[in-house]
């Protein structure tokens, strides 16, 4: 009998969960990051950077491999840096990498909203360090008991 109760609540769970998909679907951040994406998947331009800026990221790689000990290390290196700066100042780019960030913002806060709902102790990890440091509040993983949240 409990076990029945238990799947009706984690299918009941699921269901809210993919009402809350479909909310996050449906909003203005959402439609705001799928025309900038679009917008980037039609520039000939920025399809055409990107791709160069691909083989340049394997020599890149390659020469990573080896370290400053390959010959071609330096010159590789600064053109690689130089070619990214070149690609995130184009306009199409940077709008699209803005609306990617504040999209992930929203699903971050999402997340941190459901888990602090279950306990304060649940961390949100992400892969972006100022997503992080917001969400962090105590870097030393005791939720806080050593003193150091602010």
């Amino acid at each position: 009998m409990i076990k029945e109760a238990a799947t009706l609540d984690m299918a009941e769970i699921l269901g809210k969960a993919h009402d809350l998909a479909t909310l996050i679907c449906q909003s203005d951040v959402m439609d705001h990051y799928m025309s900038c994406k679009k917008a980037l998947e039609n520039d000939k331009e920025a399809q055409k950077k990107i791709s160069d800026f691909q083989i340049k990221k394997e020599q890149y790689e390659e020469v990573q491999r080896f370290g400053r000990w390959h010959p071609d290390y330096q010159r590789v290196t600064r053109e690689t840096r130089e070619f990214k700066r070149e690609l995130d100042s184009m306009e199409v780019i940077a709008r699209f990498k803005k609306a990617e960030f504040e999209l992930e913002k929203l699903l971050h806060s999402i997340s941190k909203t459901i888990a602090t709902a279950v306990s304060d102790q649940i961390k949100v990890p992400s892969d972006h360090p100022l997503l992080n440091m917001e969400s962090a509040g105590c870097g030393c993983g005791t939720g806080g008991s050593c003193g150091c949240r602010s």
